[in-house]
């Protein structure tokens, strides 16, 4: 039997958190940076729901839920474009914006996803060297040339939970040439509390060469849910608005991402919930000389290159009680280290048990 030829590509899959244990029931998943708190109330009543006209397709506009959107950050409804995860906004502005002559600059150690949509449309990906593991303007312009048309960010960054400031982020704009788009990942925005940190919504809503995207399967716990959004000027959204897929956002996915954004007290409570955390967790864990960077979003990027044992053993005795982190060497090409998601407080404390019996 003849198959027809299709195209081959030369990329790394992307390798989600694992998620089982062979022979382990309910493992404590802590591998995907998900919500400790779960999901909002409002959205669970919505959930619960037999409303559903199942037999109906979503609104394609995703209407409600960008007028939520736009009410909530105060900004131009018609700025706003909802997909089917943060992802699909990634792929649209690949699709929109490359082509195989291309070039598109991403920091070394971010979101696999920028680079591998990038790759597929065909675009050369050009890498960026960080500073201890922070994104560095100073190395991204190093890499801009007349084939460079966009350069990711997510701030904070996606493993490693270092981020740029306001002003930073500010003086990379100005210094990159005006004809380059820059994006902006804020999907952990929520989480972050530092003083000199600000949202690239905040910063760029009103800039014609800057998209910001935000997902809500980190701090509202929509993750299997799958919906996302960007923001970017009229005219990107409206060419965005062609090759989007007609009904990309499921109607259950837009009722409960609109009840997840009115729900002010389950996110105020999920950020308590992780400051609290995530610096208990991070403090105590120096006591083994495994160290991280300050706490921002709802996960630390782990070091132990002064620990008595290595990531990998730590890795692997932590899945044998039940117990999954990320490794950060799958995709992200980082040794001696481990990505450990905040969870729950039963989770939390199960882990630093786990910890303790490991040490000891």
């Amino acid at each position: 039997m003849t198959i027809p030829k299709f195209k081959t590509f030369r990329i790394e899959a992307y390798k989600p958190g694992k998620s089982d244990i062979r022979k382990i029931q309910n493992p404590i998943k802590l591998s995907a940076n998900e919500s400790a708190l779960g999901v909002s109330p409002r959205a669970l009543k919505v959930l619960q729901s037999k409303d559903f006209l199942m037999s109906k397709y979503p609104d394609s506009k995703a209407s409600n839920l960008r007028k939520e959107i736009a009410k909530k950050y105060k900004c131009d409804l018609d700025k706003i474009i909802c997909g089917a995860g943060s992802d699909e906004i990634i792929q649209m502005i690949c699709q929109l914006y490359l082509k195989p002559s291309d070039e598109v600059v991403v920091p070394q150690y971010s979101f696999l996803m920028y680079r591998i949509y990038a790759q597929i449309v065909g675009a050369k990906v050009v890498f960026s060297k960080e500073k201890n593991f922070k994104v560095s303007i100073s190395e991204i312009l190093k890499k801009i040339t007349k084939k460079t048309k966009l350069v990711f960010i997510a701030n904070p960054n996606n493993p490693t939970g270092t981020y740029l400031g306001k002003s930073e982020l500010i003086e990379l704009r100005k210094k990159l040439n005006k004809n380059i788009l820059l994006v902006l990942d804020d999907a952990y925005f929520e989480y972050m509390k530092n003083e000199d940190y600000k949202s690239g919504l905040e910063l760029f809503k009103n800039k014609d060469n800057v998209v910001v995207i935000r997902t809500f399967s980190k701090i509202y716990g929509l993750a299997s849910l799958r919906v996302g959004w960007g923001h970017a000027p009229k005219k990107i959204i409206n060419a965005m608005n062609l090759i989007k897929p007609p009904f990309n956002v499921n109607q259950i996915a837009q009722l409960a991402a609109v009840e997840s954004l009115k729900d002010k007290s389950f996110i105020n409570r999920s950020i308590k919930h992780n400051i609290i955390f995530a610096n208990k967790i991070k403090k105590f864990l120096e006591k083994f000389k495994i160290f991280s960077s300050d706490v921002t979003a709802n996960f630390l990027l782990l070091n132990f290159d002064k620990c008595k044992y290595s990531a990998n053993y730590v890795f692997n005795m932590l899945q044998l009680k039940g117990i999954i982190l990320r490794s950060t060497e799958d995709g992200y090409k980082i040794k001696n280290k481990l990505r450990l998601t905040i969870g729950s407080k039963t989770q939390n404390d199960k882990f630093i048990k786990a910890i303790i019996d490991i040490f000891n």
